[in-house]
């Protein structure tokens, strides 16, 4: 069966602006299973790369990657190649006055020593953003916002602000520009950060600033990124998967764009899925809203409530109101073993919707890893992320690309199953 996914670019995106907002590479060095530095770069090292449609142009005549597999053996780190960018948006969003948690962990050899994490983004068509964060589980030690931008065709750095821990005096030394005035004005400045020790400045003082303001610019970006990674697993082993497919389920049928695009994927592929129902139900003791779907089966009309669809149902209404947020907000979705619970066909499809210019209008990013290595066949050697664990616990990643010899031409597929890139399970 083929399951080709064309649904209408007006169904998709009713408003379509040309605002480059992407992420264009990150670091992670001291973090989980992450020892020493490790980068991971979606730009394209060159200016016409093989899969021209798997890309787009950016700010200063570069191409960042709408897609980017991320591959390797059991446990080899994968979930924490990822984990990185949940991470960040959660100091780019959250504030917890209260939680002593520094919601991470450093490689267990390194407990003791900073960690350090940096990402290169763009959240408008006039500039980049580069975010440094360095902390311990005390507290951030560091952090700092640049921004590159074409002034009368020149680039220009200017760095937003800078957050500095003083251990003998015990509060942040701030260097705050004059392009957060609002922020630079206020009173309150010092008492307000130095009483956010695990929060960045982006998360606290965006709540300051005019809606307009650059710092909420920022957050607003990094909150419509989606991932079913927590700081501690991911979505699927800290929550039942009916509970999250309920969830999901919810989302999509209240919100009128998401509900038409889900249904006709749905109805693609195969499932007899006819309609998204509400029902109110009222019980002895409180009264209830519960969704299910409607399945067709010649005549019969089968009503199931999200507990009694299959795995594979399940996972496919989560993964959907995920990426097809996503996809209508031309932001970034971030998934662990995309392909679990999955048909080959429908986990392929999937991808294809990043691909397609058609299904994605706005440049929508994925980064996901998988045990399904089909995307080699596709992608660009640009676009692939192979992960291992040496034998002292300590992962290590590198971009296809960067392995002498590996041609464009090549057969990625073959080459990764016999070993030739590594990044394989050991047996024996």
């Amino acid at each position: 069966m083929n399951y080709v996914i064309l649904y209408s670019i007006d169904l998709l995106l009713t408003f379509c602006y040309n605002v480059f907002i992407m992420i264009y590479k990150y670091s992670i060095e001291n973090f989980y299973s992450i020892k020493d530095k490790v980068e991971i770069n979606l730009v394209s090292r060159k200016s016409e790369p093989k899969a021209e449609e798997l890309y787009r142009d950016v700010p200063f005549d570069k191409k960042v990657s709408k897609v980017i597999f991320v591959g390797g053996s059991n446990a080899s780190g994968k979930t924490n190649i990822l984990r990185a960018l949940p991470f960040l948006q959660m100091m780019f969003t959250y504030v917890d006055y209260s939680d002593d948690d520094a919601g991470y962990r450093p490689f267990f050899t390194r407990a003791k020593y900073p960690s350090e994490l940096s990402v290169e983004f763009s959240v408008d068509d006039d500039s980049v953003f580069n975010y440094l964060i360095r902390l311990d589980t005390k507290r951030i030690l560091y952090e700092t916002l640049t921004r590159r931008a074409l002034v009368e065709e020149r680039t220009s750095e200017i760095t937003i602000y800078e957050r500095v821990w003083e251990e003998e005096k015990e509060h942040y030394k701030l260097d705050i520009s004059d392009f957060l005035p609002t922020i630079k004005a206020m009173t309150t400045l010092q008492e307000v950060v130095d009483s956010n020790v695990h929060a960045s400045m982006v998360a606290v003082l965006s709540n300051f600033e005019p809606k307009d303001g650059l710092l909420g610019q920022v957050k607003q970006y990094w909150d419509k990124i989606d991932t079913n990674i927590q700081v501690f697993g991911s979505l699927e082993t800290n929550h039942s998967m009916y509970s999250l497919a309920d969830k999901a389920l919810r989302k999509i049928y209240e919100t009128p764009v998401l509900y038409d695009q889900a249904i006709e994927i749905l109805k693609k592929y195969d499932i007899g899925v006819s309609k998204i129902e509400k029902k109110e139900k009222a019980g002895p003791n409180r009264d209830r809203t519960m969704y299910g779907l409607d399945h067709v089966f010649g005549k019969a009309h089968i009503s199931c409530t999200t507990n009694y669809e299959s795995s594979g149902t399940q996972k496919m209404l989560i993964l959907l109101e995920v990426i097809l947020s996503v996809l209508n907000a031309g932001s970034t979705a971030i998934i662990d073993e995309l392909d679990a619970f999955l048909h080959p066909d429908i986990f392929t499809e999937i991808i294809n919707l990043f691909m397609s210019s058609q299904s994605n209008p706005k440049g929508a990013q994925i980064i996901f890893s998988s045990q399904n290595y089909s995307p080699l066949l596709s992608l660009d050697k640009q676009q692939i992320i192979l992960v291992e664990k040496n034998k002292n616990g300590e992962t290590d990643a590198w971009r296809l690309d960067e392995i002498e010899g590996v041609r464009a031409d090549d057969n990625f597929y073959t080459k990764y199953l016999t070993g030739a890139y590594g990044a394989v399970p050991r047996i024996g």
